[in-house]
């Protein structure tokens, strides 16, 4: 049942955003990766206008991103650079 569940989630999530190029499980991949290099969901969060619940839930693949804030996401994301390592 859970399977099923998130395979209909990830279906609905799969429409593109508007010049991005990235569907949303590509949009949570990115999110996921930026916080694991060290973006906080907090900084995320003001920086995008979408609340930290929200973030939070969408980065676990609980619900998905109205077009609007995918889109905020997104464009965020794409201008977000954190050095991985020193050089």
């Amino acid at each position: 049942l859970f399977y099923h569940i998130f395979l209909h989630l990830s279906i609905l999530c799969r429409h593109y955003l508007g010049g991005i190029n990235l569907n949303q499980e590509e949009l949570r991949n990115k999110l996921i990766t930026t916080a694991q290099n060290g973006l906080t969901m907090l900084s995320v969060s003001k920086r995008t206008g979408i609340s930290s619940p929200i973030l939070s839930q969408f980065k676990n693949g609980k619900v998905c991103l109205t077009e609007n804030d995918a889109e905020k996401l997104g464009k965020y994301l794409s201008q977000v650079y954190i050095p991985t390592e020193i050089i």
